[in-house]
């Protein structure tokens, strides 16, 4: 028997090849590959540029590298005679990437199968093929608003009819996608290298190819509530084709409207051009709530097209957003320095500059000082000691990098000279010595308090200048805690600092000023998010150390008036008692503690963007310094 039921199904599974270019039918199969996934995306036509959701799996895989909440996405797809679709994805940010994996089952029912023999052409029964694809995928940001990733993707078809005395095949094949995403500002542009791999292998023998594709794309969101998108595709077989269309948002936390325009891969030739628009909508529900247990967002999306005589298309999906916002961006730098003649280690002052201003000093054992949690970017080091010669390096932090910087420093120092017989500006012998500013500027901290402990203790405070000097000092290893006397910047507690004979040890220090700090809340909520804990607890240490100070706390809203609280005074109020609690169950005395809400009143930024209205939702603690 021949395989005439498997020439039928491909006749109809692959329409938009063979209009494009009906001189390649039959060179590519599993066509349900060029298919656009995801409501969102089929209703704008495009969406390479943009990928900034669950779908991007089949869009561009790069975009998922900017994704930090993890989504699950549930699609069905009821297209023309009789072929359905069913897909599923799901993607979670991780210190290492983003993760993720999709399945899709595609099929299509009442295919007939007949003997094939030309003079006896009878219909003997009928069957339903389907193609599945299983895809793994893995993207990261490489650089600041950079985004790679990639998906591996196992494909099986099944063509085999359970009908007697028909013969039908399998075929197995392996595919990959490569994307790439760049964002700057309002612009964005990717590229994607969609399904290569292997062939098709078909049990019976024989392949054929995959619909091998570059997609480019291109986004803008420039216009307020209004983000446009461009697509161009250029197969390996057939023509290149373009796409472009838009999403508007009538309420950006629940409804946007989305179309498109299609000039491919079916030509107007073959359809007219009302056949080549597409349209859709998405609700999206936020911040949903079970039984006081958070669930996420969820955003139900609908897409319709038409193909002329062919049919209609309609999908819909399912979008939840999930969990909290992931892990910074950022990585680790370890700074080694030794002496370039000995190759010992050496007991260096590290300076940093440029996504991380800090000070620090190297290890006296290994000569090594480690950065944690560090922005990922360009970043310049300094190593400077007293005696020796400086060094400059510089870095490009990728994200979750650890980056080794090690550092040959020369000795400069006389040989066989007593150093009382030299002065170094102005530094001479024993001496601990050091300038303390305002972390992340260059203005000195002029009451700063250093407390010394070790071989010798003592208090030290600084000039005018923010320059301390212990002079005299014996030799051995202290601890330093450098503090303001104002009580208005976090303590700084360094250990191992080690003073050597007839050396000057040179330590500079930047404090942490303690200024209005902010924390943000979701719309309509007024708890402590698990990724305030770690600020929070800073300040409840600053709080058990400083028995003198207090704090008040201040609470804000967004205009919108919430659902939950009567109005936004209530809600705000809410938010900082949900704080003072928290400090009070702390072990903090609630007396040292003042709430107070001013709903909308004080806005710090436009209301007119939900950026704008997310950093108005806001709870502010405010020191109250000593006089």
């Amino acid at each position: 028997m021949i395989k005439k039921c498997t020439l039928i199904f491909w006749c109809l599974c692959i329409p938009f090849i063979s209009i494009a270019d009906e001189s390649q039918v039959g060179v590519a199969t599993f066509s349900v590959l060029e298919l656009p996934f995801g409501a969102r995306g089929a209703a704008m036509g495009a969406f390479c540029g943009l990928a900034n959701d669950v779908t991007a799996i089949w869009w561009n895989p790069g975009g998922l590298g900017q994704m930090d909440k993890g989504q699950a996405h549930f699609c069905h797809q009821e297209w023309f005679q009789g072929f359905r679709d069913e897909y599923g994805s799901v993607v979670f940010p991780t210190r290492f990437g983003v993760i993720g994996g999709s399945l899709l089952y595609s099929s299509v029912t009442g295919v007939e199968a007949n003997t094939g023999e030309s003079k006896n052409f009878q219909k003997i029964g009928e069957f339903s093929p389907y193609e599945t694809v299983l895809s793994l995928a893995y993207a990261r940001e490489i650089i600041e608003k950079l985004y790679i990733g990639m998906t591996l993707g196992f494909l099986y078809q099944n063509l085999e009819p359970e009908v007697s005395g028909v013969t039908g095949d399998k075929g197995k094949a392996i595919a990959t996608n490569i994307g790439m995403l760049w964002k700057k500002g309002d612009f964005g542009v990717g590229a994607s290298l969609q399904n290569i791999g292997t062939t098709v292998w078909y049990v019976w023998g024989g392949s054929e190819y995959l619909p091998r594709t570059l997609k480019l794309g291109a986004s803008w969101s420039g216009f307020k509530n209004l983000v446009g998108v461009f697509d161009l595709n250029v197969p390996q077989f057939g023509e290149f084709n373009y796409h472009l269309g838009g999403e508007y948002y009538i309420a950006k936390d629940f409804l946007s409207l989305r179309a498109g325009y299609n000039r491919g891969p079916q030509s107007l030739d073959k359809f007219d051009v009302l056949d080549a628009l597409s349209m859709g909508f998405g609700v999206k529900l936020k911040n949903l709530d079970l039984r006081d247990r958070f669930l996420g967002d969820i955003e139900l999306d609908y897409a319709y097209s038409s193909y002329g005589d062919l049919g209609m298309t309609h999908r819909i999906n399912l979008n939840w957003t999930f969990g909290a916002v992931g892990q910074p961006k950022s990585g680790n730098i370890i700074v080694r320095v030794i002496d370039a003649k000995t190759n010992e280690p050496l007991q260096a002052i590290v300076t940093t500059v440029g996504t991380l201003t800090d000070t620090a000093i190297t290890s006296p054992d290994v000569g090594a000082v480690v950065f944690q949690k560090v922005p990922i970017g360009k970043i310049y080091i300094t190593t400077q000691k007293d005696f020796y010669t400086s060094s400059t390096d510089s870095i490009f932090l990728l994200l979750n990098e650890t980056s080794e910087v090690n550092v040959s420093l020369e000795y400069t120092g006389p040989e066989g000279v007593s150093v009382e017989n030299l002065v170094k500006e102005g530094i001479c012998g024993r001496i601990l010595v050091g300038q303390l500013t305002e972390e992340g500027t260059v203005e000195p901290l002029r009451d700063g308090v250093i407390t010394y402990e070790g071989a010798d203790s003592g208090v030290a405070v600084a000039d005018s200048e923010g320059w301390y000097k212990i002079p005299d000092i014996s030799v051995g290893n202290y601890t330093l805690t450098i503090e303001s006397a104002k009580h208005d910047y976090f303590p700084e507690i360094i250990k191992n600092i080690t003073v050597e004979h007839e050396k000057a040890t040179l330590l500079h220090c930047t404090l942490k000023k303690l200024k209005t700090l902010r924390l943000y809340f979701e719309r309509d909520r007024a708890y402590v998010h698990p990724s305030m804990f770690e600020i929070l607890d800073e300040i409840v240490e600053f709080l058990k150390r400083y028995q003198e100070n207090a704090f008040e706390i201040h609470g804000h809203t967004d205009p919108r008036l919430p659902k939950k609280f009567k109005n936004n005074i209530e809600l705000s109020e809410a938010r900082a008692n949900a704080v003072l609690e928290y400090l009070v169950q702390k072990d903090i005395s609630k007396d040292r503690l003042s709430v107070k809400g001013w709903g909308a009143e004080k806005p710090v930024a436009e209301n007119d963007t939900e950026q704008g209205m997310a950093l108005n939702r806001r709870i502010e603690l405010i020191i109250k310094p000593l006089d």
